[in-house]
């Protein structure tokens, strides 16, 4: 194979390293943990055997754990995935709840080997300790632009809360569709907004729908060319560029997340 095949290929494939590449990512990410929140951690996988020499196409899933303190772990809930280990950024005691963190890193198997980064995100939750089904705030994700860029910005963030309201039976039939019906997803009643409901006789006839933000990608590294096409946010990945990304969007985000207050509304 040529060079130009070879940068071709490259191209084609985005990032792709070997497990001991794989393996050196990770204890800069981890080393990176220690040196800026002074918290020991490790990155596992559920994949059984040896990982390193996995069936072509075959997914592996990382996670980060944090073992020391000890008292920090939990578990929560990915949407539309299973439950993954999360450590807590953010306490308010006085209620027995605060904000968590969760790393979820997946590359794809070459069969050679080689694994093809797939891509690697920070999902943050509110809750409290004890309970898996945490409420789901925010995710950054980086993907890999040839696995599943699309139009979507590289990096960028995703706001998981769904805005839930109630509809009056006359507004529910001309503006929400049936796919879009079939698609809600229920939220706690502190995020649900009343809007002004239908009477038909005495009786008031809502219709409980929700507004999803999850399908959108707002950008978070593209914005000295905002009036280009998507092509122009998606960043290119390399390893030095993820560390970089993931150990700054936690660290900020972690920041930002102590500014989480209580508003009660006056009754």
């Amino acid at each position: 194979m040529t060079v130009k095949q070879e940068r071709k290929v490259s191209q084609a494939l985005g990032l792709v390293l070997d497990r001991a590449g794989i393996e050196t990512f990770h204890r800069k990410i981890t080393a990176e943990i220690k040196k800026r929140l002074h918290w020991e951690s490790i990155l596992e996988t559920q994949e059984s055997g040896n990982w390193g020499r996995a069936h072509k196409g075959r997914s592996v899933v990382f996670q980060l754990i944090v073992t020391n303190p000890p008292d920090i772990l939990s578990r929560a809930q990915r949407k539309q995935d299973a439950a993954c280990p999360v450590f807590r950024v953010y306490c308010a005691s006085a209620y027995d709840l605060g904000a968590w963190a969760g790393w979820h890193e997946e590359w794809e198997s070459l069969g050679d080997g080689r694994f093809q980064f797939v891509g690697a995100s920070w999902s943050f939750y509110w809750g409290p300790d004890h309970r898996v089904d945490k409420d789901q705030l925010l995710r950054g994700e980086y993907d890999s632009v040839p696995k599943r860029g699309g139009d979507a910005a590289q990096p960028h963030w995703h706001f998981d809360p769904t805005i839930s309201y109630l509809l009056p039976a006359s507004e529910n039939e001309s503006s929400v569709s049936d796919r879009e019906l079939r698609a809600l997803e229920a939220l706690p009643a502190s995020a649900l907004i009343r809007l002004p409901s239908a009477t038909v006789g005495a009786e008031a006839i809502r219709t409980h729908a929700c507004l999803s933000l999850a399908g959108i990608h707002l950008g978070m590294g593209g914005w000295e060319h905002s009036f280009a096409g998507y092509g122009e946010w998606q960043r290119p990945v390399d390893t030095d560029v993820l560390l970089k990304w993931s150990i700054s969007t936690l660290t900020y985000t972690i920041g930002q997340l102590h500014h989480l207050k209580f508003e009660f509304a006056a009754e």
